[in-house]
């Protein structure tokens, strides 16, 4: 796996769907990567004492998009940017996962995800 970005993802829509790309402004770890793969679902992480993902609707993940999207003091870009985040929440599948530290909760993401993807793609 490529991590694009652990924070600030900047993202493009496109005739294909959504598009992500790395940002020089990564999270503490540093870990970002100058390039840009399709964007095919959000996934909310939350602790948990066992491993459980499941398929969201835009409003149960709206919340959380909008508090981790830009801010501005300007409120006619605030409303813009509330407009893309609601586009961008109708435009890739939704998720959300309890999860613990292990390593099997990448294997639980994992197979739900890509179980899904066959699905939608057959």
């Amino acid at each position: 796996a490529v991590m694009i970005n652990d924070d600030k993802t900047f993202l493009k829509f496109t005739e294909e769907g959504v598009i992500a790309y790395g940002s020089p402004w990564s999270g503490k770890h540093g870990l970002d990567t100058n390039t840009a793969a399709p964007l095919k679902g959000i996934c909310v992480l939350h602790r948990g004492k066992v491993n459980i993902i499941r398929r969201n609707c835009a409003d149960e993940v709206l919340p959380m998009l909008h508090h981790q999207s830009y801010v501005s003091a300007d409120e006619f870009s605030n409303q813009k940017v509330s407009a893309l985040v609601e586009r961008l929440s109708r435009s890739v599948t939704l998720w959300s996962m309890e999860c613990t530290k292990e390593q099997d909760a990448a294997t639980v993401a994992f197979g739900a995800m890509s179980a899904d993807d066959k699905k939608r793609n057959v």
